[in-house]
């Protein structure tokens, strides 16, 4: 679950840093090429683009989370079922995605067997963070 606020980066790559195993875990959940521009751009996505590339599954307002949070103390624990009914009471549906635009330049630029050649298709097509390639 996300709000509709949400970020998602790999900021470590900033400085000079790799994912560790658990980014690799929820990378590994992505489609295509995403988690390779995710890992080696630190681009953030929104929630949006999490729920579209699979590392979430619903959004909501910021707002609503105290009274979901307060749904969840009352009394015992319901089941899987009734946690996931409540869950989708408040949300809001799958906020825009901003960056699913760029799959096929993403697959494109960053299915390149190694760093050089991923950064040649980049040099190539002149995407250096610009609003229509991935950077």
């Amino acid at each position: 679950m996300l709000t509709l606020q949400s970020r998602l980066a790999m900021p470590e790559t900033n400085i000079d840093l790799f994912p560790d195993v658990g980014g690799g875990h929820f990378l590994a959940a992505c489609p295509g090429h995403v988690a390779e521009w995710l890992a080696l751009s630190s681009d953030p996505i929104q929630a949006g683009d999490a729920i579209v590339f699979g590392l979430g599954d619903v959004g909501m307002r910021s707002a609503d989370l105290p009274a979901l949070l307060n749904d969840r103390r009352q009394g015992p624990q319901p089941d899987a079922d009734r946690v996931l009914a409540t869950v989708q009471a408040r949300m809001t549906g799958a906020p825009p995605a901003a960056s699913a635009g760029l799959r096929e330049a993403i697959d494109r630029h960053f299915s390149g067997a190694d760093l050089p050649t991923i950064m040649s298709s980049l040099a190539a097509a002149g995407a250096s963070r610009s609003t229509d390639e991935p950077g």
